[in-house]
């Protein structure tokens, strides 16, 4: 039986502990890298999320001021007509009529 040299058994061990330790490194860095690249893409479909809703709010907010406007402007004429109406002569169901719509208005 041939004996190995001491020194030999010890590299060889050595040899077999680095090449381990150097494949788990290089398997995390695969791992890392992977993972890397799923977060930028998740962050960039988040991106688009963001301004998508931005968007939406956006028009959101220009219709309601749009809309807000509209309301307002025929509302005023409805509150000045029927405000000048009640201080006329009118019978109690004409007032009592004119006086729903102020309220209603106001």
């Amino acid at each position: 039986m041939i004996r190995k040299d001491p020194y030999a058994i010890a590299y060889e061990r050595e040899n077999k502990g680095r090449l381990k330790a150097e494949a788990e490194v290089e398997a995390l860095t695969r791992a890392t890298y992977l993972k890397q690249l799923a977060l930028e893409k998740v962050n960039q479909q988040l991106v688009a999320a963001k301004e998508g809703a931005d968007a939406a709010n956006k028009v959101k907010s220009d219709y309601l001021a749009n809309m807000s406007h509209e309301i307002r402007t025929p509302m005023n004429a409805i509150l000045g007509m029927s405000k000048s109406c009640l201080d006329l002569e009118l019978k109690d169901q004409q007032y009592q009529y004119i006086s729903n719509v102020y309220r209603a208005a106001k």
